[in-house]
């Protein structure tokens, strides 16, 4: 799970293709940059914050028995 920068432009405006985006994932906006990661079958995403901007993105998987 790798988190890919988006391109945000000098007006602050977001741009994403569809094609750019998997079936399922997370996108995060914070401190004036974009990322998105695919989300894998079975995992929690913990997203961490300090001073109300995106700190750390912890995913953890897990397989189902």
């Amino acid at each position: 799970m790798e988190l890919n920068d988006l391109r945000i432009d000098t007006n602050g405006a977001l741009y994403v293709k569809a094609e750019q985006l998997s079936k399922n994932c997370i996108l995060i906006v914070s401190n004036d940059k974009a990322k998105v990661m695919q989300l894998p079958d079975y995992a929690t995403a913990e997203v961490k914050t300090c001073g109300g901007k995106v700190h750390q993105v912890k995913c953890t998987e897990s397989k189902l028995f």
